[in-house]
């Protein structure tokens, strides 16, 4: 075929000349065709890399999307609860009030059962008020307010100041609770809303 071939190739094909010597002593020199390559290459690891960085973007704006879903779906779990344990608060408390007065004028059965009655749901007001109080920022302006109108209800229905307590004084604290509940759930709604947003 040909008399001699010469090739200087570098083992990591970065250099790109290669001489071939053909009968005749004509030489041929690959270099342009070599440029080409290079130059298609460069373009093709450009198209490369414009389409992982693009694909880290979007990676990177879903897993943000994910994280503000999770926040916003533990936000309004924790609006529900606050709000199912307010309004339970409510009617535990009258019905606290209540008992303990019928059973104060009742005696006999009447009087055991109205006690016992009186028991469970003092019984429950105490959980639900520290509940409340455990779900609520006191650092924040309406939370420390709505903190303060439960750890009243907490005072009335202690054991030794029920009986000074009337139910129109519970119903009148209970008011204002759902008063400010409704100050305390709109902003956080509101943030729960433009988390889904983003």
């Amino acid at each position: 075929m040909c008399d001699s071939i010469q090739g200087i190739i570098d083992t990591h094909q970065l250099l790109d000349t290669v001489c071939i010597t053909l009968p005749n002593s004509v030489y041929l020199n690959i270099n342009e065709t070599q440029n080409s390559d290079n130059s298609s290459f460069g373009a093709e690891l450009l198209k490369n890399s414009i389409t992982i960085l693009i694909a880290l973007l979007a990676g990177f704006i879903a897993l943000l999307q994910v994280k503000s879903n999770i926040i916003s779906s533990a936000r309004i779990k924790w609006l529900e609860t606050l709000r199912v344990d307010l309004s339970e608060l409510y009617s535990s408390s009258l019905n606290t009030v209540h008992y303990f007065q019928r059973a104060n004028e009742n005696t006999g059965d009447i009087k055991n059962e109205a006690n016992v009655k009186y028991e469970n749901n003092h019984s429950r007001c105490n959980i639900l008020v520290h509940k409340i109080i455990m779900n609520l920022n006191p650092k924040e302006r309406e939370h420390k307010k709505l903190i303060d109108l439960v750890n009243k209800i907490d005072e009335i229905i202690d054991s030794d100041s029920i009986e000074n307590s009337s139910q129109t004084e519970l119903e009148k604290i209970l008011k204002e609770i759902v008063t400010q509940s409704r100050l305390v759930f709109k902003p956080e709604w509101d943030k729960s809303k433009r988390l889904f947003k983003r």
